[in-house]
């Protein structure tokens, strides 16, 4: 049960990260599309990252954006509209 519960765990920080990537999310919203109950929670994931959401977007946000394929971009779009 660990192991499956780390894999969720990681799916849903990935899955944040990329929602991330679009700054009209909040925190809180990013946190309700991925499972996690709250921005909170979806703070405590730094441990698994070493940095929080916020750190992260400000870091990553902006050129990981610029860098996905329409392919990427595509498959974004289907996941989350």
């Amino acid at each position: 049960w660990r192991a499956a519960g780390k894999y969720l765990t990681t799916v849903r920080i990935e899955a944040a990260q990329r929602l991330l990537l679009h700054r009209e999310y909040t925190l809180d919203v990013v946190a309700s599309l991925c499972g996690f109950s709250g921005a909170n929670y979806l703070a405590g994931s730094q441990k698994e990252t070493g940095q929080s959401p916020a750190q992260w977007r400000a870091l990553t946000g902006r050129a990981a954006q610029s860098g996905l394929t329409p392919e990427e971009t595509m498959r974004e779009q289907e996941m989350y509209i």
